[in-house]
């Protein structure tokens, strides 16, 4: 390829990284994890330190999954990581099933009687059959 090409696919790349994370972190802050945990624990004085950890992650997630080190860190650290990763996806669980509790809120602006069980489901079977495809296709 040429330099040219080249060069617009180093810029189409880093561009597109660049509005997936933008997404991904304006998600987490936008449901409130990092002010919930700093709560939760009393640590809110360490709230700007949750914030580069988390953009740290986010960047060192990403360089191990595009360069794909062909080294290991031993099982300690395999274990730790496990364990970090699991609380950060358990907290972005019960964020996320809290705004459940917004469907609530939105049934009854829209005075929406019948069938609120059934939008919970469709955009659960959604998630599901999602997630399904992502993985099977894998």
């Amino acid at each position: 390829m040429n330099f040219v090409k080249l060069s617009l696919l180093a810029l189409i790349g880093i561009s597109a990284g660049g509005v997936i994370s933008a997404g991904v972190f304006s998600f987490i802050t936008s449901i409130g994890i990092i002010p919930r945990i700093a709560g939760n624990t009393r640590t809110a004085r360490y709230v700007r330190q949750f914030e580069w950890l988390i953009i740290a992650g986010g960047i060192a997630g990403g360089a191990v999954s595009i360069f794909k080190p062909g080294f290991s860190l031993g099982t300690s650290v395999a274990a730790l990581y496990g364990l970090i990763s699991g609380i950060f996806v358990g907290c972005i669980a019960v964020a996320i099933a809290e705004t459940l509790n917004s469907m609530a809120v939105f049934a009854r602006r829209v005075r929406l009687k019948k069938g609120l069980r059934i939008i919970v489901y469709a955009i659960a079977l959604g998630k599901m059959a999602g997630s399904l495809v992502y993985f099977l296709k894998m």
